[in-house]
């Protein structure tokens, strides 16, 4: 299958979903947003990943692609095409289905459990994530929760038989904690539920492994059906 990526900024890499990609056969194609890439049409599309970044969805005026991405979302729900959302990604898709996004009531940022419920990973008890984010979602008619988190509610929801959002990044490897920290560490001087760069850094040493193979779980069963 051809996966095609959408990249809102330079340093919010797929991570280890390219390494799954290429073990597992499929081909990839990235559109950087903020490099002037331009949107695919929805017929070219196969199957859709849409990566995080620091803008909220929200902001259209400051980023008018934000308005056609979540019309290209729509296109391919209707479609019934699989689709995977990543933090800015999973919140695009919530918004493009007329759901509210909104500052959650703390920032999240570094690696904190998530708890799971009922999903179709096979993922039990809880899991230790890298979150970094300040927004949440509602839950439109239909969204199935999979997993929470202690502050914030909707970490994992699944709208459709292929369509999932992630809150948190399961995706993470070495590099993207490295970019996250140098272009977005400012943001740990704010107050809520954030660790130091220290303790992000020592904790992304423990618990990357553990993430990457969910994702390849997540990716599997997501393309799986």
């Amino acid at each position: 299958m051809h996966l095609t990526l959408l990249q809102h900024v330079s340093f919010e890499t797929p991570g280890s979903i390219l390494d799954w990609a290429r073990q597992r056969g499929h081909t990839v194609t990235v559109h950087d947003l903020s490099r002037g890439d331009g949107l695919p049409a929805a017929q070219d599309i196969e199957a859709l990943v849409l990566m995080g970044g620091p803008m909220s969805v929200n902001d259209e005026a400051l980023y008018p692609w934000l308005v056609t991405e979540k019309a290209l979302i729509r296109d391919l729900l209707a479609q019934q095409k699989p689709l995977l959302g990543i933090c800015l990604g999973a919140q695009l898709i919530a918004s493009a289905q007329g759901a509210r996004v909104y500052p959650n009531h703390t920032a999240e940022i570094g690696f904190f459990p998530i708890a799971w419920g009922d999903n179709p990973f096979g993922f039990v008890g809880p899991m230790t994530v890298l979150h970094w984010h300040g927004e949440t979602f509602d839950l439109v008619p239909g969204a199935r929760l999979l997993a929470r988190s202690a502050d914030c509610l909707h970490q994992v929801v699944q709208w459709g038989p292929r369509v999932y959002g992630l809150q948190c990044h399961l995706e993470a490897d070495a590099n993207t904690v490295a970019a996250m920290l140098a272009h977005c560490g400012h943001e740990l001087d704010r107050s809520g539920r954030i660790q130091t760069a220290g303790a992000l850094q020592a904790s992304a040493d423990i618990h990357l492994p553990a993430l990457q193979r969910a994702m390849a779980q997540v990716l599997d069963v997501w393309l799986g059906g």
